[in-house]
């Protein structure tokens, strides 16, 4: 069931990112592809200093930055709506 759940949040992000386009702004796409990037690599790298690291360490890393890309890509898309629609 975990697998269905990480499918529909990163057909999700892909949604979010060809809407942003879709409308006239790339910049949030970025922005949410950007914070994927940070939430993941800087916590893996200074997890990967201390004693006791394991790669399951990085596999909840993933999913916490996964969730957080597509929670910011749904709230950027709102208001993106919000802003060019009304």
């Amino acid at each position: 069931m975990g697998g269905r759940r990480w499918t529909a949040a990163i057909g999700l992000i892909f949604s979010c990112s060809g809407a942003f386009p879709a409308i006239g702004n790339t910049v949030p796409a970025m922005l949410s592809s950007a914070s994927r990037l940070l939430s993941f690599v800087l916590p893996a790298w200074w997890r990967a200093q201390l004693r006791g690291f394991e790669l399951r360490d990085v596999w909840y890393l993933s999913v916490f930055s996964v969730a957080l890309q597509a929670i910011l890509s749904l709230l950027m898309l709102g208001r993106q709506f919000r802003r060019r629609l009304v």
